[in-house]
């Protein structure tokens, strides 16, 4: 019994060793193999909870170093103005501005009001683009000065329907307004409802919410979170294409809505936005599913040279995320 005793002793031993070594050589690999980050020339705004003291941290990343500004959520920078908006954590409700120039912060008045989750900043500084519920059931999508006055509503949808009314952005001439909202070209039939719902889609419309256009149609596939080029001639988004549950990042030339993919991967890809030269997307991805977190990467236009543009960083023993890129110069 005793030597049985022993031997049942040293096979477990071995198993606990092996799986501590398969475990400690699998992580020493994957930082062996991200240890390599690309430099990308400009700088680079995003959220994250890997720096700072508490929580989401708007951060700026320039020459392959990250610095963390103040906590806060979807950094929105104006290369105009020298500023970064975003929306305040914690006990900081409501749109901020960083003057990056005196490091003063100052508040946009009555937006605390609103519960914004979505805003853009019009190239000129004087306006601000953004999506939240008022006096509807659903979503819908405002622009209101940025001293707080002259609120306008821009789209009219009542209740939801599907995809919820999201992530306006401001085209950099100033013209236009792109956002998500429900595909009202095609509809789904779940199974928790007898209601047909409508998957997401990209809009495209006027600054002032005229000539409402669905750029992705009866395609097989959704969309979400888009994001101008630097001449307002292309819509780069993430979307997915029914055939798996992950997004990946597509691009739509506006002088004929034809929209070609990127990326085509086991990730989930989103966030997409474009390189000051067109030439290269910034984005989030999952590369080790939604529950490990997420960093920032960058990939050409025709899909070549993905690669990785934040460091990898371990905070209290978990993966946390890097997200909402927005690029400049």
């Amino acid at each position: 019994m005793k030597i049985f005793k022993k031997v049942f002793i040293t096979i477990g031993i071995v198993i606990v060793l092996g799986l501590t070594l398969s475990c400690v050589s699998s992580c020493f690999g994957w930082f062996k193999n991200s240890s390599e980050v690309a430099t990308v020339a400009g700088k680079i705004f995003f959220q994250s909870d890997k720096y700072g003291k508490k929580g989401q941290t708007i951060c700026v990343l320039e020459n392959g170093q990250v610095m963390p500004l103040e906590g806060g959520l979807r950094p929105v920078y104006n290369k105009k103005l020298n500023k970064v908006m975003y929306w305040g954590g914690f006990d900081k409700r409501g749109l901020l501005v960083i003057d990056l120039a005196t490091g003063k912060t100052i508040r946009v008045p009555n937006t605390k009001d609103y519960g914004m989750s979505n805003f853009d900043w019009s190239p000129d500084g004087k306006r601000i683009c953004f999506a939240t519920r008022i006096n509807d059931k659903t979503n819908n999508v405002y622009t209101m000065d940025i001293d707080g006055t002259n609120l306008k509503k821009l789209t009219n949808y009542t209740q939801t329907i599907g995809w919820e009314v999201g992530d306006p952005r401001w085209s950099p001439d100033g013209n236009k307004i792109a956002f998500a909202g429900p595909n009202t070209d095609k509809t789904v039939q779940t199974d928790w409802s007898k209601t047909p719902l409508h998957p997401a889609t990209i809009y495209v419309m006027n600054a002032d919410g005229s000539s409402v256009v669905n750029i992705i149609g009866n395609r097989k596939f959704g969309g979400s979170k888009p994001s101008w080029s630097p001449d307002s001639t292309q819509i780069v988004f993430s979307g997915g294409t029914g055939k798996t549950t992950r997004n990946e990042i597509f691009i739509c030339d506006l002088k004929d809505l034809t929209i070609k993919r990127i990326t085509n991967d086991e990730f989930e890809d989103k966030d997409p936005v474009f390189s000051p030269d067109s030439k290269q997307v910034a984005f989030t991805s999952y590369v080790r599913g939604l529950r490990g977190g997420s960093e920032l990467f960058v990939i050409n236009i025709d899909g070549t040279g993905r690669s990785r543009i934040t460091p990898a960083k371990r905070r209290f023993f978990t993966w946390g995320e890097d997200r909402y890129p927005r690029w400049y110069k």
